[in-house]
Order: C-alpha cells, then structure tokens, then sequence
C-alpha cells in the first residue's frame, strides 16, 4: 500500500478528507445517547472558546490592545456557555448566531492590523488557524448533531434501535465508498511518481552529456604529458625531413 504523500493535497484530497471526518461524526453521533452527544458537541464548543482566547491574547500582544476584539470574543463566549440542548432548531440556531459572531470576529481582527499598519506575527498566524480548525470543527459538530436529531424524529423504543441500525448501515457504505476513492487516489498519486522516477532516469543521461559538453567548453582540458611527447616528436621528425631534403 503507497505510504504517505509528502506533496501538497489537491483539492480532491481535500475534499474527501473533509468529507471523511463527517462521516466519522456522523458515526460517533448515531452511536451515542443523546447525553454522549451533548458532551461531544460540548467538547467542541469548549475547544472553540479556548481558540477565540488564545486569539484575543495573540492580538493583543502583536498590537498592544485587546478592545478591538472584545465585542464579537464577548459574544462568541456567550454563546459557546449556554447549554448545549437536544433540540434540532435550537442546535440550528447556535450554529448560526456562532458563524456571525465568528464572522465579525475576523473582520474585526483583519480591521485593527490594517488600521495599525502590521502585519500578522508568526504568534497570530498560529493562532488564526488554531481559531479556525477549531470553529470548523466546531460548526461541523453542532450540524451534524442536529441532522441526527432529525433523522431520528418520531422514533422510539424498538423503532428507533431499528432506525439507527438502518442509518449506520447507510453511513458505513458511504464511508466505504470514500475509502476506496481514497485508495485509488493514492495508487494513481503513487503510480504517477513512479513514472516520474522513470522519465527522470531518462533524461538523466542525457542531461549529464550536455553538463560535460559545456564544462569542457568552459573549462577546456589541459594537454596530457603523452600528448605533449607526441607532439613534441612529430616536430621533431618534422624539422629532420626538412633538413635532408633541403641537402
């Protein structure tokens, strides 16, 4: 099996990696009690509220002030305290008051470096990403959270072990076909390097003939010692012939 790729992933990568981690929600979802799933999305919420700090601080310290960001941070954190719930609105909603105030938030951020005339530190680049896995993360977990409460609506009892059966089978076939669009995308990935490494072997010598060429062209090779006998030699031979004949 191709071992891991040291390019950057294409946008198809990517995309399948991003589907694949929500699938993978998806199944910790179907699989827990509706107490697990609150602690789940929990989790992520408390990650988010960690990474919007952590971001206030950063900036603070790259420009020397922390008012620029107080009133989306503010809002953000309030909305991350409130308890989580089971209602599939009511997740909705959180989810989308979370995006405006995450919006404002780096607008806010964007606005107070252009204002200063600085640019991002190496501090607060780590922190933005930091920020932003964690509010995707985040996003993702309070969406599929609520999907699942509606996928599970009006079930109960026996009918519901019977719905979640049926949902997990759906979501292992889905995962399965990713697997295998994943594998063949690294066969084909490995596949093209090897044929890359072929046709570098290739071109390889001839690449080297024209580096020697124009080595000695630039740099000529000095005249061996026999060279230099030899040469001596025909002159010598050269000048008796002259001799006699001339007699």
């Amino acid at each position: 099996m191709p071992g891991p790729s040291t390019t950057l992933p294409g946008p198809t990568e990517v995309r399948l990696h991003a589907l694949g981690a929500r699938v993978e929600v998806l199944q910790q979802h179907l699989g827990a009690s509706r107490a697990q799933s609150e602690r789940l999305v929990r989790f992520r919420l408390d990650e988010l509220g960690d990474a919007v700090g952590h971001l206030v601080v950063a900036a603070r310290d790259s420009l020397g002030s922390r008012a620029a960001l107080d009133g989306p941070a503010v809002e953000i954190a309030r909305l991350l305290a409130a308890p989580v719930g089971h209602v599939a609105g009511a997740l909705d909603a959180r989810r989308d008051r979370i995006a405006d105030a995450a919006a404002m938030l780096h607008g806010d951020l964007v606005a107070a470096f252009a204002r200063s005339g600085r640019r991002f530190d190496l501090g607060v680049l780590r922190a933005v990403r930091r920020y932003q896995q964690a509010y995707e993360a985040a996003h993702a977990e309070l969406s599929i959270a609520a999907a699942c409460r509606r996928l599970e609506s009006g079930y109960h009892g026996e009918r519901l072990v019977a719905r979640r059966r049926e949902l997990v089978a759906q979501v292992q076939a889905l995962k399965s076909q990713l697997d295998a669009r994943r594998l063949d995308l690294a066969v084909h990935r490995e596949r093209s390097a090897t044929l890359w490494r072929s046709l570098d072997a290739a071109l390889r010598e001839g690449v080297e003939v024209v580096g020697v060429a124009l080595e000695r062209l630039l740099v000529p090779e000095a005249p061996s010692r026999a060279r230099v006998v030899a040469r001596a030699g025909k002159t010598k031979q050269g000048r008796g012939r002259t001799k006699r004949s001339s007699e």
